[in-house]
């Protein structure tokens, strides 16, 4: 089953424009279930990733969500060990060939850095002396055409968080879209004229109405003005049955998004410890 039909079994059906937002809600409902599941230190090993790096090239964190461990060999014998690497910060990088810096590092004392979205150790790893990253990604790539099973670095138990935060920014759109009732006056304003309305749009602007109603009176033309009013009086009822079905709209939408925010946040319940439920990044 494909991700669009998951979540439009929850929010009905989705226009085009809609489902191009999906696009973007399904990749960040990835970010943030994993994100908040990694939180849990017995969950966090089934998001977690491994790369080796044997050059000093960098390596890309690209929808990198959180570094676990970063380690170096220290030598290509039998003896020798992954030395955990320690974080320094940018404007220290130079010191780290600096033997009389407190900051200095060798293979037996590695050291890493983060810059321009990749992460670098020192000294440069090769091919007998590698580094291996441990971290926690998240697939970006994820579309509603895509099927369960089919996210990246994703377990498959944990979907129903994902389609449950994508349903809830659809819904949210929804209440956005929801504006101002759109009557137009059809035949029953569009057909007067009177002083200075000239235009279809002045005769849809509510005080120029009223300039109407006063022409109308003005030149003793009572039938008009009578007509004027009784039209004005349609209008408004069509305008008030709009906005009671648009009300109705707004409110079921809204009584959706707090009920499938408060199932979202029971299903990560199951997951996290107590107190560990904050809201998204």
């Amino acid at each position: 089953m494909s991700f669009l039909t998951e979540v439009e079994s929850i929010t009905g059906a989705l226009t085009s424009a809609e489902k191009d937002n999906l696009n973007l809600y399904l990749p960040e409902g990835v970010r943030f279930i994993t994100r908040a599941l990694s939180q849990n230190g017995s969950l966090v090993h089934q998001f977690t990733q491994e790369s080796d790096v044997n050059n000093g090239n960098g390596f890309s964190l690209d929808n990198v969500i959180n570094i676990t461990e970063v380690v170096r060999k220290d030598n290509d014998g039998t003896n020798s060990k992954k030395r955990e690497c320690q974080r320094v910060a940018n404007n220290r990088i130079y010191d780290l060939s600096d033997e009389n810096s407190i900051y200095y590092s060798n293979k037996y004392d590695p050291k890493f850095y983060i810059k321009n979205g990749k992460l670098y150790i020192f000294p440069a790893p090769n091919a007998n002396e590698f580094g291996e990253i441990q971290y926690i990604s998240c697939d970006s790539s994820v579309t509603h055409a895509q099927n369960s099973g089919d996210i990246d670095n994703f377990p498959k138990e944990y979907e129903r968080g994902v389609i449950l935060y994508a349903a809830i920014q659809c819904v949210r759109k929804k209440m956005h879209d929801i504006g101002e009732p759109d009557i137009q006056g059809g035949s029953t304003l569009t057909g007067i004229e009177a002083g200075d309305v000239e235009t279809a749009s002045h005769r849809l602007d509510y005080p120029k109405w009223w300039d109407m109603v006063g022409d109308y009176l003005a030149d003793e033309d009572v039938e008009l003005a009578t007509t004027m009013l009784n039209n004005i009086s349609s209008y408004l009822g069509a305008y008030q049955t709009e906005l009671g079905s648009s009300t109705s709209q707004y409110q079921w939408h809204e009584s959706q998004y707090v009920k499938l925010q408060q199932e979202l946040i029971q299903w990560l319940g199951n997951y996290l410890p107590l107190g560990l439920q904050g809201g998204e990044e």
